[in-house]
């Protein structure tokens, strides 16, 4: 359910205010916008040249959807499944590495093998690397550690976050 009111909820109901849905819709948008768009040159190229494609052409076909669909994946892993296969921790690290190396980054786990924590803190946990990733885009390597008290997600780099926010 969304709230547009500034108030919180009643209850502990699983609330998100107005902004934060379009925050997450923007995210959404922004992460397809590139590679369909360069899918859509593609196809409107390929239109042009007729039935005969260059190799450059179906490149930029094949890489936009590729990127499309690394993206897509993490994001559905990220806003979770409403039923059937839930995200695994390898399954979202290893799309958290495809969609961070698209930039040419590298996600450096340290997880300990075959651990997973379950589906609502990979969730969890996805999103705090796609926050950390947009934190800090000047980062070349995100490193995600085990701790006795949960996970620890580190990226070098100055950041266009405020100070006050780097420790959130």
């Amino acid at each position: 359910p969304l709230s547009a009111s500034d108030s919180p909820p009643a209850t502990a109901t699983e609330w998100i205010d107005l902004d934060q849905a379009l925050v997450l819709c923007t995210r959404l948008c922004h992460d397809l916008a590139g590679p369909i768009g360069a899918l859509t040159t593609g196809a409107e190229l390929l239109e042009e040249d007729g039935a005969l494609a260059d190799g450059e052409t179906l490149a930029l076909l094949s890489d936009s959807a590729q990127a499309a669909s690394a993206r897509l994946k993490v994001l559905r892993m990220a806003t979770g499944v409403a039923k059937g296969r839930q995200p695994a921790l390898n399954d979202a690290l290893a799309a958290l590495e495809a969609v961070l190396g698209l930039a040419g980054r590298h996600l450096d786990c340290r997880l300990p093998p075959d651990s997973d924590p379950g589906a609502p803190t990979v969730r969890l946990l996805i999103n705090v690397v796609l926050v950390a990733a947009d934190a800090w885009p000047q980062s070349p390597c995100l490193t995600l550690d085990a701790t006795p008290r949960g996970f620890h997600l580190q990226a070098q780099g100055a950041g266009p976050l405020p100070p006050a926010w780097i420790d959130a």
